[in-house]
């Protein structure tokens, strides 16, 4: 509706948590406010009326609790102490706090993961790596009313094929310590 009516009315609300109020014709145009004290969803109900007519309505009220704070692990399974091209990159997300909680992880290629959970428990994410280079990772962990992100930098370096391998080893004196040298190429 486009414009408000110049005539006499009440308002009676009821927020779906047991709470009510009254407004009337002098309140026209002014929002009314009400503080929920629990998550949850809750029907608030509106019915306005005078002497000639009523007319009823009804909206849903979804309460939820901001999403704080966030940790967010990114790890590589790799046998070596880097991260190479087509290790498992690992992203584990825990939320403290929050109704809800939905997370995406935006591997920086394109791809992009997403996952409802609950915050009693961690999301992981597992992720099969083709690529090399810096890679930035960014994990957002939001909700209806809140939203984080926590963008994470992880260089991966190349997997190159072996197309070959000398070994060197100098004759020594039995008994005498000696040194090998794997030139790999």
């Amino acid at each position: 509706m486009c414009c408000f009516i110049k005539t006499g009315y009440e308002c009676l609300w009821n927020f779906g948590d047991n709470q009510t109020a009254t407004t009337s014709y002098a309140d026209q145009g002014k929002a009314i406010t009400h503080i929920y004290k629990t998550v949850g969803n809750n029907n608030v109900k509106v019915m306005c009326n005078n002497t000639l007519s009523q007319q009823e309505n009804s909206t849903l009220a979804i309460v939820q609790q901001v999403i704080s704070p966030t940790k967010v692990k990114v790890t590589c399974n790799s046998r070596f102490d880097d991260c190479f091209q087509h290790d498992e990159i690992v992203v584990t997300v825990t939320a403290l706090s929050g109704t809800e909680p939905i997370t995406e992880c935006d591997m920086g290629n394109g791809v992009t993961l997403s996952r409802y959970f609950l915050l009693s428990s961690n999301v992981t994410y597992r992720y099969a790596n083709n690529s090399f280079g810096r890679m930035i990772i960014n994990v957002t962990i939001y909700n209806r009313v809140s939203s984080q992100t926590v963008t994470t930098i992880l260089e991966v370096k190349e997997l190159r094929e072996i197309k070959g391998l000398e070994l060197n080893c100098p004759a020594v004196i039995f008994g005498t310590v000696t040194s090998c040298l794997a030139n790999i190429f």
